[in-house]
């Protein structure tokens, strides 16, 4: 399908939804082989012109979408070239074990259009909004996932799928009156990246803090390095730092580690680390795990001060700051980004400068402090994690 600037506008104004129907319908006009079924949205789908042209080759099956996806691996596996239609939430969540053996794990083809999938139809509540299809197919092997940037990326997406030897889901967004990015025709395929513009610099533009910080960015930047390709930082806003810089903890050395890894085995290696930390230690940590983080450092920090600060540089920016059980007390029902900056560890510190003494400058830091010989041995001996006796003959 060889795209025009007149069809890009022309479909931009009926937006992506109308564009697949029209699209789906020409392609039904030369391939007697392809049906389209829907779950009683003909109309919302831009099916209804391809419904009455050509009935034998359109069928609607009510409100029962995942009877929608068993008919269509039973018509894809007798040949047929089928293409399912419904709203993306319906398409992905509602139909997920249907998507999952047939299309999955039996590879059986089938073209899966998402109808206004993001928050295109939030006026018609939860129900129908979606943010959640791409992350719950991507782990399903076998299907290929499109997300169009404009209409008339939805036409040559809709012809490269019913080409294409897998499973396709099409996810279609926004209504009518869409921005236009390809004015001109271009060579579309599936897994393949377009070049806008030849050129030599890229930017790597992220709306969830800095570029390359517990993000996929750091993956282009190593890249970039062993390709020597020069990378140009710009500096900006940084929750990490800002957080420290606000917190009231200690700013001359800090570690900042990130979000804390789910496995339970490395999880536990590095609550280790944070225990034994004598720096100001810095955690990134979603809303609807915090909990579950806080309750594995209460384990731990005992005392420290630790300071929660949420949706930094943000209208609603806050900076709550106690001990852990306090914080725990406060951050019931928060949501937002969430810092968790961490006193370091001032037992480890005191203990690594008391360890640098020599027995006797040790010893009378304690006899200064008014102790008994015995009880002196016993504390250096605590101190230095060696049996008392050996401190004991020291002094003998």
């Amino acid at each position: 399908m060889v795209l025009t600037e007149a069809m890009a506008k022309k479909w931009a104004r009926v937006g992506q939804r109308a564009t697949f129907g029209l699209v789906a319908l020409e392609l039904a006009k030369n391939d007697n082989s392809l049906i389209a079924l829907t779950a009683d949205v003909s109309t919302s789908a831009g099916l209804e012109r391809l419904k009455k042209t050509l009935p034998e080759q359109f069928l609607d099956v009510g409100i029962a979408e995942q009877n929608m996806m068993g008919i269509a691996a039973g018509l894809a596996s007798e040949g047929y070239h089928v293409i399912t239609a419904t709203f993306a939430p319906f398409q992905t969540m509602r139909c997920l074990e249907q998507i999952r053996v047939n299309m999955g794990y039996m590879q059986t083809k089938v073209c899966m259009v998402g109808l206004a999938s993001g928050i295109a139809l939030s006026t018609l509540g939860n129900t129908h909004c979606c943010l959640e299809d791409i992350a719950v197919l991507r782990g399903i092997p076998n299907i290929a996932i499109i997300s169009p940037a404009d209409c008339g990326e939805v036409a040559k997406a809709v012809e490269a799928a019913m080409k294409y030897p897998e499973s396709v889901y099409i996810r279609l967004m926004g209504t009518a009156n869409m921005p236009i990015i390809y004015k001109e025709d271009y060579d579309f395929q599936i897994g393949k990246g377009i070049i806008l513009k030849e050129g030599k610099d890229i930017a790597i533009v992220s709306d969830a803090g800095t570029p390359g910080i517990s993000d996929p960015g750091e993956v282009i930047v190593k890249r970039a390095v062993e390709e020597n390709i020069e990378v140009i930082p710009i500096p900006g806003a940084c929750a990490a730092v800002n957080a420290l810089i606000a917190s009231g903890l200690d700013t001359k050395e800090f570690v900042f580690m990130g979000f804390l890894p789910l496995n339970k085995k490395l999880r536990k290696e590095k609550l280790e680390e944070i225990e034994n930390e004598n720096k100001t230690i810095i955690i990134y940590e979603a809303p609807h795990k915090i909990k579950e983080t806080l309750k594995d450092l209460k384990q731990i920090i005992e005392e420290r001060k630790v300071v929660l600060a949420r949706e930094i540089t943000k209208i609603h920016e806050e900076f709550i700051r106690g001990n852990i059980d306090e914080i725990i007390q406060k951050s019931e029902q928060l949501k937002g980004e969430m810092i968790l900056l961490i006193e370091g560890n001032m037992d480890e510190n005191e203990e690594n400068i008391l360890n640098n003494l020599s027995l006797e400058e040790h010893y009378k830091i304690y006899e200064k402090q008014g102790l008994e010989k015995k009880e002196i041995i016993k504390k250096i001996a605590k101190d230095r994690g060696v049996n008392k006796n050996e401190i004991y003959k020291h002094f003998v």
